[in-house]
């Protein structure tokens, strides 16, 4: 053996106090340029429940059937049934669970709240509400509030038109 000293592995205190820094530094630089990640939530919530209308609405006027969309405001969720005027028994006359596939119960994203379902004749904050979508179209217009933190979206239905639209309000909207 040589009489070489041998050199210590590791960093010393000042190398890991400079690296620790300039990490800090970026996450005050970076982190508030990161998106929100409720307000992305809640944007797809709203998309994702204006094309279910969109879907439905052309399912309604394609296949000559009546939807309804039954919204549970406190579990921040929807179920979707189909009008069975042909049915026998129980369902005959009624509404039931439709078999498309796309056409399937929804719930909303994690800090995502359903404000209201609103229609031309009655608005419903809480509890269960219901929305129907018919072949004729020509129904009532339909206006669903979704809140998560500060912002809001509306999904708006025009019966009409058969046309769906997402609408964000910013706190700084409300301000104005």
């Amino acid at each position: 053996m040589t009489g070489h000293p041998r050199s210590q592995a590791g960093f010393t205190l000042i190398e890991i106090s400079v690296v620790l820094f300039i990490f800090g530094l970026m996450l005050v630089i970076v982190l508030p340029r990161l998106p929100d990640l409720t307000a992305t939530r809640a944007e797809a919530g709203a998309d994702r429940l204006a094309t279910l209308i969109s879907y439905l609405s052309d399912e309604a006027a394609l296949r000559g059937r009546t939807y309804r969309i039954d919204f549970d405001l406190e579990r921040e969720s929807w179920d979707i049934r189909v009008h069975v005027p042909y049915a026998e028994g129980e369902l005959a006359g009624g509404f039931a669970e439709d078999w498309d596939p796309y056409a399937k119960p929804g719930v909303l994203p994690l800090g995502v709240e359903i404000a209201s379902v609103r229609t031309e004749t009655a608005e419903q904050n809480a509890g269960q509400a219901q929305v129907y979508l018919t072949p004729e179209g020509g129904g009532l217009p339909i206006s669903i509030t979704l809140v998560s933190g500060e912002d809001s979206y509306v999904v708006t239905y025009d019966s009409f038109t058969g046309q769906t639209s997402v609408k964000h309000h910013s706190p700084e909207w409300r301000a104005r």
